[in-house]
């Protein structure tokens, strides 16, 4: 038996599928996680052998100093109450408590992995980015999802690139496997999904994080006159099932509202079928969010042939140089011009994203990843 220790969240679908594909791969795994986002509401999946949760309060999280201490000490207690070897202890997301966790987590394994998600390094204060250094030191293997990412990591911490610490780990995309198979009529999803049948569907963003700028892409489609002469052949998806606040939603809706442009919010828990749903209704995406590692939620759309709209700023040279279709603007102003020219040519263009499907599996489905997980326990 080959046991590995993973520390994060374990309602994560993309930590659940990788547990799921390791062990398909080679049952010889047992994986045992410490739960740090610990929900009594959520169901958690039975491909770990060993789920190991503590509570903090909601109200105590909230205090910063306090409830960091207390995530500190209830993970060192598990630590220390775990009584076995590992071949691996992976960190799942950078974050700064786990530098109290080193010490500890040596004693129980040789080899110590943190596997770096993106907004994790992007989405901090230069302060917090500062202390993370420590932690990505105090790691034997770090893993990215793209060479990009890998070079801003190696340049800000001044690590020697030729060292065998980083290596290149994409997580598989689980949808891929319905849209793979999927021999249902877009017309019989959109019904299900009571979206219109004879209207360009547009989904904008994936969930309610504000970098997403849905409020100010709604505001230039708005302001846009010769944008809003197409509102009676567009219907505007905005999905925000996680992330973001209420506020944030809501702010969202009134926009909605007062554009005039017909629109649904998709606010419930989507199962991975209803996504591959989704992901096949949608004509075009706007994905034009500040900050990116490699956005799943993208390719998904993009292996299902939609028309995606990204910006130039996000790092997606490994698409680019796979020959990946898809089309960028420079600025977020540029955004209802660049939509209404998708539009008048959406024929053409979903055309030029025919070949997508093929790339799209060979970069990110699960099967032609799931070893790269693998070897990095070996």
């Amino acid at each position: 038996m080959k046991r590995i220790l993973y520390i994060g969240d374990a309602h994560s679908q993309f930590i659940y599928n990788l547990v799921k594909w390791i062990r398909n791969h080679d049952p010889e795994y047992c994986i045992d996680i410490i739960n740090t986002k610990y929900k009594k509401t959520k169901e958690l999946k039975d491909y770990y052998c060993k789920v190991y949760n503590y509570e903090v309060s909601e109200q105590l999280t909230k205090i910063p100093l306090l409830g960091k201490f207390l995530h500190i000490q209830k993970i060192l207690k598990i630590i220390r109450s775990i009584p076995y070897k590992y071949e691996a202890v992976h960190f799942h997301f950078a974050r700064t408590i786990y530098i109290h966790l080193l010490k500890e987590a040596g004693k129980i394994t040789g080899k110590k992995i943190l596997t770096i998600w993106g907004s994790d390094f992007y989405n901090v204060s230069d302060h917090t980015r500062k202390r993370l250094g420590k932690l990505l030191k105090g790691m034997d293997i770090l893993t990215f999802a793209n060479e990009e990412v890998k070079t801003h990591v190696q340049d800000n911490y001044a690590f020697n690139r030729n060292s065998g610490k980083f290596r290149i780990a994409r997580f598989g995309l689980e949808p891929l496997e319905y849209l793979k198979e999927s021999l249902v009529r877009i017309e019989y999803l959109r019904k299900d999904m009571n979206l219109p049948e004879d209207r360009i569907i547009i989904s904008l963003g994936y969930n309610a994080n504000p970098i997403q700028q849905h409020l100010k892409i709604l505001k230039f489609l708005q302001n846009d006159k010769e944008f809003m002469k197409y509102k009676d052949r567009v219907f505007i998806i905005v999905p925000v099932t996680y992330g973001g606040t209420r506020e944030y939603v809501s702010k969202i809706e009134d926009h909605l509202r007062e554009s005039n442009l017909s629109y649904k919010m998709l606010t419930d828990f989507l199962t991975e079928k209803e996504i591959a749903a989704l992901r096949l209704s949608t004509d075009i995406l706007i994905q034009l969010q500040l900050s990116d590692q490699f956005s799943g939620s993208m390719q998904e759309h993009l292996f299902a042939g939609g028309v995606v709209i990204t910006g130039s700023w996000l790092p997606y040279s490994t698409f680019i140089n796979e020959g990946v279709y898809f089309r960028t603007i420079s600025d977020l102003d540029q955004v209802s011009t660049e939509l209404r020219f998708v539009i008048d040519s959406l024929d053409d263009e979903k055309m030029k994203c025919r070949e997508n499907k093929d790339k799209i599996y060979k970069l990110s489905s699960w099967s032609e990843n799931v070893d790269s997980w693998i070897d990095l326990y070996n």
